[in-house]
């Protein structure tokens, strides 16, 4: 059997993040990389597609959920190797943190199952989600102004407007409800 050639090019790919009364939502992954691990609704974006615009489109695909994009986090790199050393996928993830706004989780497209988790959940069992499951709540979490239940940041500071965070936000809001 060949073995399948080496990435000529990193592969960018859309997260979504979705905040929602304290929780993260993610998706059980069906295939690979991560097959069986829990990680955020995500995919390629396509040619012409913004990555927020990506990010709403794999979310709804994924669990039938509808939510606005609030703004980027930081983007980084996933490299996959075989145990030669030899690079089997390259992506650069680029999420966006969400905010929920209808729908209940449903499993559809590459995902077995989808749910939503709190902090504790990931912080009790890792060995259960991809590698930046964690970090990536902890930041969503830490500039995201207040949730939708009206609870406070992580910090215990709340206020400014809705949908106001740091440097950290990168594009303007869309919903996934509208047309890419």
């Amino acid at each position: 059997m060949v073995a399948p050639a080496a990435p000529t090019a990193p592969v960018a790919a859309a997260l979504a993040v979705v905040l929602h009364e304290d929780r993260l939502l993610l998706v059980q992954r069906r295939n690979p990389p991560d097959q069986w691990l829990w990680g955020y609704p995500g995919g390629k974006i396509e040619p012409g597609e913004t990555m927020s615009a990506a990010a709403l489109r794999e979310l709804r695909e994924e669990t039938g959920i509808v939510a606005e994009a609030l703004g980027l986090l930081e983007p980084f790199d996933v490299l996959h190797r075989d145990p030669s050393g030899r690079l089997l996928h390259h992506y650069i993830l680029i999420p966006s943190r969400c905010r929920w706004l209808a729908g209940m989780p449903a499993a559809a497209s590459d995902a077995n199952d989808a749910r939503w988790f709190s902090m504790d959940e990931l912080e009790r069992q890792p060995e259960l989600f991809s590698a930046r499951v964690l970090p990536l709540a902890r930041d969503a979490l830490s500039c995201s102004d207040l949730t939708v239940s009206g609870n406070l940041r992580p910090d215990g500071r709340g206020g400014g407007s809705p949908g106001h965070d740091s440097a950290r936000r990168h594009d303007a809001p869309a919903t996934s409800g509208e047309t890419p």
